[in-house]
């Protein structure tokens, strides 16, 4: 789907492509706040209980995280939840 720009209006992006912005910008964050901890993927993943190649696909915004996952990692990390979402998508 393809969105012509009109001038004057704001297109909306499609929706698939949104998704996609949403799981990158996530995978950003939490690599980011792991980064800052020093925590590495294994580590994560052996925290949550699951593959280190589940994580990868994950943080490279590959397979999107689920809201349980996101909420497990902050519990991890010892940071709020909206800490690991993308500042464009936390409320003021």
């Amino acid at each position: 789907m393809y969105c012509e720009p009109v001038a004057g209006y704001v297109t909306a992006m499609p929706t698939h492509l949104a998704s996609l912005s949403l799981n990158a910008s996530t995978a950003r964050e939490v690599r980011a706040e792991m980064s800052r901890q020093g925590i590495s993927q294994v580590e994560l993943a052996e925290a949550l209980g699951t593959a280190q190649n589940s994580i990868s696909r994950r943080l490279t915004g590959k397979v999107p995280f689920s809201l349980p996952e996101i909420e497990r990692i902050a519990q991890i990390l010892q940071v709020p939840v909206e800490q690991l979402l993308p500042a464009s998508r936390r409320a003021s």
